[in-house]
């Protein structure tokens, strides 16, 4: 059975199957998958299929034009966001300048493929929390500051990878200051 699930599987296009990464919901694996489409309902698009809006602006920044680029990588809060994931990966620099680099998230650092899978799912769960944090000032619902958002998504990221690691368990100060350690902590157990 699983022989011929791999194998079916094979035939797929890569575009037609849906990415998960086995530490974050698929709910989040879906968003991903959706952002790569181009099928969120940013405000360019729906003026495109010709449902009115008051204005196609960024409803968080008001800066810009709100193109998914722009929601998850170019609007001014969305790189504050990002420049606080790079600091607290220790990153010299972060490579996210496109929606392909949000769905390969690929990093040099990491080098096991636990490693990548955990850097994936703290790329793809900030995504993902960009989006609700532009829904939410979208809809007039309570929208967090910077600092809160990204506390949000280090507790999220730190919430879903335990509960999702069948091998062990992440300390959360270890979690919040040095993230990439747990690269090397997992890869000496053999694990990565």
């Amino acid at each position: 059975m699983q022989v011929l699930s791999s194998l079916t599987a094979a035939k797929l296009p890569p575009s037609s199957a849906t990415d998960l990464n086995p530490f974050v919901p698929k709910k989040v694996g879906i968003f991903i998958w959706r952002a790569k489409k181009n099928r969120l309902p940013v405000r360019v698009e729906l003026d495109r299929k010709g449902i009115d809006l008051h204005s196609t602006r960024c409803p968080v920044c008001d800066d810009d034009i709100e193109t998914l680029h722009h929601s998850l990588i170019s609007c001014k809060f969305a790189s504050i966001i990002w420049d606080k994931v790079r600091r607290w990966w220790k990153f010299d620099q972060l490579h996210i300048s496109s929606l392909s680099d949000i769905a390969s998230c690929s990093n040099p650092k990491l080098n096991t493929t636990l490693g990548v899978s955990i850097w994936q799912a703290v790329v793809w769960v900030t995504s993902y929390y960009l989006w609700i944090h532009r829904n939410n000032c979208t809809f007039g619902k309570n929208f967090d500051s910077a600092a809160k958002l990204f506390s949000n998504i280090q507790g999220k990221c730190f919430e879903w990878i335990n509960c999702r690691w069948r091998k062990g368990a992440l300390d959360w100060l270890s979690w919040i200051t040095n993230p990439c350690r747990f690269d090397s902590i997992f890869t000496k157990d053999g694990i990565g």
